[in-house]
């Protein structure tokens, strides 16, 4: 990878089950983070809004290419050997490292300086990194939409 020529933010807002979750299940299923331009990068921070106020420890594993697995939300989280070569760093959130704001809950990791290359080398347009969002808690969200994952980038 060459210098980081700028900073991307990308926001998800997977689609969760409005109800409770095992320890150990994906929340919202695969999220998959394409950003245009760049063939690979930094991803320097996550946030994680939750509407609900759950503040549930969680597990971010992030994948430089696409899992063989496809683990549903609110399934129990299984990769097998090829998905696991595959992975590239896991971000562990506990719920000490929530915030309350106003009824809602957010956390901030800073400083992670996880580098990933483009899903796809031989496409240096797209760049691609992948998240499978797992609670070690046992959550009930009361909608679809309570939680949102910012991702910040260092691109190419």
């Amino acid at each position: 990878m060459g210098r980081y020529n700028r900073t991307i933010t990308i926001d998800v807002t997977p689609t969760i089950t409005a109800g409770a979750y095992s320890a150990n299940d994906v929340i919202g299923g695969l999220q998959t983070i394409s950003i245009t331009a760049g063939s690979g990068g930094v991803i320097r921070r996550i946030n994680i809004a939750d509407d609900d106020s759950e503040a549930a420890a969680m597990k971010l594993y992030i994948f430089d290419q696409l899992p063989t697995t496809t683990i549903a939300d609110n399934a129990a989280f299984a990769p097998v050997i090829a998905d696991l070569k595959k992975l590239i760093d896991v971000v562990t959130i506990i719920a000490g490292d929530y915030v309350t704001v106003n009824s809602n809950d957010y956390v901030i990791k800073r400083d992670l300086n996880i580098d990933y290359d483009a899903d796809n080398p031989t496409d240096a347009v797209t760049s691609t990194f992948y998240v499978y969002a797992v609670v070690t808690a046992t959550p009930t969200y009361t909608a679809t939409s309570d939680l949102t994952f910012r991702y910040t980038v260092w691109i190419d």
